[in-house]
């Protein structure tokens, strides 16, 4: 391509030049298709990105109602599995009392503190049914770290 520019010379007379402007041209419709593909790509990205974004806050979504059946679900078997465990533990006691010798009085309080050890178990799982839910908010202990060192590590001083 050609670019050809005149002008007209003040004492009379024109002059005019030629520029080969081929590679300006060439660089511009470069720089033009560079652009649309550019933009392209952009509306591409977004559209994927929207659409990841849709699939993200339905999975979500989805693992927050999993997570609350869960702890509905956690809510309901402790509940229920307390009630029959505080009754087998009374029977236990209850043998425990009433039996006259002391092997079966013996088993009687083996038995009567499993279904404690049970008991507390379950209490444990409705208890973070309880945190889960927003029902209960969960502690941190103070420990004491001289009671949990051994006698031999503590110092005296």
């Amino acid at each position: 391509m050609i670019e050809v520019q005149g002008n007209p010379m003040p004492g009379g007379g024109f002059v005019m030049s030629f520029t080969d402007i081929t590679a300006f041209r060439d660089a511009e419709d470069a720089l033009k298709q560079s652009n649309e593909t550019l933009e392209a790509r952009v509306v591409e990205r977004t559209r994927e990105l929207e659409t990841l974004n849709r699939r993200l806050i339905s999975a979500t979504a989805k693992a927050e109602q999993a997570s609350q059946s869960k702890s509905r679900l956690l809510a309901a078997v402790s509940h229920d599995l307390m009630q029959p465990m505080n009754a087998a533990r009374l029977f236990a006691s209850s043998l425990s009392e009433m039996a006259e010798e002391k092997e079966v009085q013996k088993m009687a309080s083996h038995i009567e503190s499993a279904l404690g050890a049970a008991e507390d178990l379950i209490g444990d799982l409705l208890d973070i049914s309880r945190i889960e839910s927003g029902k209960m908010k969960a502690r941190s202990p103070i420990l004491n770290w001289m009671k949990c060192s051994p006698p031999w590590r503590r110092s005296s001083g």
